[in-house]
């Protein structure tokens, strides 16, 4: 689930370390140099660009904060079983998720880190409406071979079932195979019960 911001969140924190030592090590020669040129009385530099990656650093921190929160929260999606999953409490998070991200600080919108983390959350959003979908009680093994045969994967299709197996199958890209699946599932239940009526 990392692949999408360049760096994964273990490779990010050393870095995030280094930086933070470097920049100290300049922010401190910047006072001893301004505590000089104060002694002498001559200008003193405000070292703007010193405070702008300061600035920025504590803002990227801020952004990969949170994407170890989503990382949390949706490993906790994906190790779900398939009895157990509750994509309307799921999508109301991811939404709550996807309006904060918006709030993270501007200045990092440009960065890998947040498009991927955006992009992250939206697949999220489009695929928890189509598994709740699946999850309808129309849906026979033929269904599930089909929806298999349409994504190019197979899984076994029980109650040992993980949400992380069917988010794995990327089914934001096969939103109009999913849709058509379900709604023949419901048709063919539909006949069926018209047929017992009769």
């Amino acid at each position: 689930t990392t692949e999408i911001y360049t760096l994964s969140l273990h490779d990010a924190l050393p870095i995030f370390e280094e930086y933070h030592l470097k920049l100290a090590e300049l922010e401190e020669e910047g006072v001893r140099v301004n505590q000089q040129q104060e002694l002498f009385e001559v200008a003193v530099t405000n070292w703007r660009d010193l405070k702008t990656c300061r600035s920025e650093l504590g803002s990227l921190k801020t952004v990969w904060d949170f994407v170890q929160l989503v990382l949390d929260i949706f490993t906790g999606f994906r190790n779900t079983l398939w009895p157990a999953v509750d994509c309307e409490s799921m999508m109301d998070l991811t939404k709550k998720l996807q309006k904060e991200v918006k709030t993270l600080p501007r200045p990092t919108h440009k960065y890998d880190v947040h498009i991927g983390l955006t992009k992250a959350l939206l697949s999220m959003s489009t695929s928890l409406p189509l598994v709740q979908d699946l999850r309808d009680e129309a849906m026979r093994p033929r269904h599930w071979t089909q929806l298999m045969q349409a994504c190019g994967k197979t899984f076994v299709m029980d109650e040992k079932l993980q949400l992380d197996t069917l988010i794995r199958l990327e089914l934001d890209k096969y939103q109009d195979s999913v849709t058509e699946i379900v709604e023949r599932a419901r048709a063919e239940i539909g006949r069926a019960s018209c047929r017992e009526r009769v």
